[in-house]
């Protein structure tokens, strides 16, 4: 016999094994796993303001818009209420600054961001976009994707990237090369195509084959000794007034004859010589032709003796004179011809 008892099984106990002991264990609590801390930078406002764009009220970048850079930089650096608030204060510039300055109890985040929206929220109109987009133009200084990303900030992302694309082609100015920008289907293929455009340009410049429209004739360096004239006697043999052997010529005489009666335009010196070889003055005096030679089109006609010929000229330019009783009565614009006369206290 067993000195310890064993205790009594009933039915309704059942039998403790090994494993009913370890299920009955109690469980621990799993620990939950935390996320990695995210590190913590010491930054200050000196090392962030650079990106940090400013806000100045004048309307070259939209409250908006602006709010979405702070809110993308807020959660960049991880800034509390208190840090947002602080930044974007010292962000602010300009009219913007006035206005911040003149406000009281802007003590969060939310009612600045509130009151600055109240303020500084402007509606553009798309037609006003539309028309500094058609009047931007590229300039000599920037280049073909630069002058893109400028019209894509002026068009404040309301307006279609073919719309865009379109305006962006018109206003630069280069008729032959930029064909070559036509016919991008998305955003990114014109992307391409403007850097490619930029490289051909940059190739061209380098390589000399850019025009030159400097004009050899108005340099300084070009200039002939012997073709110099004296502004004291008009002498063109290369001496100039400081070493003209004549006596100086009273101010406001005449350039030819040194008359103060009369002008150089009314000399009568100047008028017979122009006589002598052909040419007449008028008002003024013409001693090469207006139309570069490149451009005169010379027409000769030979006429047959005793035969007359009425014809009509297209000389080219879009304006043309013709004496009205050459133009048909058809096609002559009617004019009222009525004349009213009224007499003394306007009495008809």
């Amino acid at each position: 016999a067993s000195s310890e008892a064993e205790p009594e099984k009933t039915e309704s106990d059942p039998e403790t094994t090994e494993d009913d002991t370890r299920y009955r264990r109690p469980r621990r609590k799993q620990k939950q796993r935390s996320p990695p801390p995210r590190p913590h930078f010491a930054l200050t406002f000196r090392d962030v303001e650079d990106t940090v764009p400013k806000f100045d009220g004048s309307g070259s970048m939209p409250i908006k818009k602006w709010f979405q850079e702070i809110d993308e930089h807020r959660a960049l650096y991880d800034w509390n209420e208190t840090q947002t608030l602080v930044y974007a204060k010292k962000s602010v510039t300009g009219l913007a600054r006035k206005f911040l300055l003149s406000e009281r109890g802007l003590t969060s985040f939310r009612k600045f961001k509130k009151a600055m929206i109240e303020e500084f929220d402007d509606k553009h109109c798309a037609a006003d976009i539309h028309t500094v987009l058609t009047n931007r133009r590229i300039r000599r200084d920037e280049s073909a994707y630069e002058y893109f990303l400028n019209m894509r900030e002026l068009s404040l992302g309301l307006i279609d990237n073919k719309s865009l694309m379109h305006y962006v082609i018109c206003g630069i100015s280069d008729l032959y090369d930029k064909s070559m920008l036509c016919g991008a289907r998305d955003l990114c293929e014109f992307k391409e195509r403007l850097r490619s455009y930029d490289r051909l340009k940059d190739s061209k410049r380098k390589s000399g084959n850019t025009p030159s429209f400097v004009s050899k004739s108005f340099g300084a360096a070009s200039t002939n000794s012997a073709n110099q004239r004296c502004y004291n006697c008009g002498g063109d043999d290369g001496h100039r007034a400081a070493q003209c052997p004549k006596p100086k010529r009273p101010p406001g005489s005449c350039f030819r004859c040194s008359s103060l009666e009369h002008t150089i335009k009314d000399c009568p010196i100047r008028r017979d010589e122009l006589t002598s070889t052909g040419l007449e003055t008028s008002g003024v005096s013409l001693v090469e032709p207006v139309v570069a030679a490149p451009y005169v089109v010379l027409v000769e006609f030979k006429i047959l003796p005793n035969n007359r010929v009425t014809a009509i000229l297209d000389t080219g330019s879009p304006f043309s004179l013709i004496c009205e009783r050459f133009v048909p009565v058809s096609l002559r614009q009617p004019y009222d011809g009525r004349v009213n006369l009224i007499g003394i206290n306007k009495s008809p």
